[in-house]
């Protein structure tokens, strides 16, 4: 139980080394480099940016012991210190636009489909609680439901209702396209809701 604290302080201790180690390191590249002025100033290159960024985060964070989570950042300056990491990271941020379109070309698809559906199956999927009633118009009223157990058969009356059997429908367009995209990635956030 003694070691918890020890430990906790020295893990703080070596937190504070490092993290002055790092903002010395920003801060001999800048005198080095330059801050701004010059091609091959510190804060042109968008990694230094990130780096600097990085490092300032980390130097709040000592100070203020609830913001933990920027020690987390640090995984980033990873990024700046290995060219492969940089050429994975500058392949996605550019793919990025791209994927905009496929998102843009497959909501107008789920839109369309949408549609289709709710032309196709608006109300379709209503029923009545009393299953021997199949049109809406007859559903009123009230029905002998049986309630079965292991050794026993009781009946209670009910009211006859009209409701839809799965959550997820075509009665707009909305409940239409969550409906088409939890059969797209094959989840089934409706079965949460039952």
């Amino acid at each position: 139980r003694k070691t918890k604290p020890k430990m906790s302080r020295v893990v703080s201790t070596v937190d504070i080394i490092i993290t002055v180690l790092f903002f010395l390191e920003m801060v001999l590249k800048m005198w080095v480099f330059g801050i701004w002025k010059g091609e091959s100033a510190y804060l042109r290159d968008t990694w230094n940016r990130l780096d600097c960024f990085v490092v300032f985060t980390a130097t709040i964070a000592i100070g203020f012991k609830d913001l933990f989570f920027f020690r987390a950042l640090r995984v980033i300056r990873l990024v700046v210190k290995s060219r492969e990491v940089k050429l994975i990271i500058s392949s996605l941020l550019e793919a990025v636009p791209a994927m905009g379109n496929v998102l843009l070309i497959c909501s107008f698809a789920w839109l369309i489909f949408g549609c289709v559906g709710i032309q196709l199956f608006m109300g379709s999927f209503y029923h009545c609680t009393d299953a021997s009633v199949e049109e809406k118009a007859n559903c009123t009223g009230t029905y002998e439901h049986v309630i079965t157990d292991a050794f026993s058969e009781q009946t209670e009356e009910r009211e006859r209702e009209w409701v839809h059997r799965p959550p997820c429908n075509f009665d707009h367009i909305g409940a239409a396209i969550e409906c088409l995209f939890e059969c797209a990635i094959g989840e089934g956030r409706s079965e949460e809701r039952r």
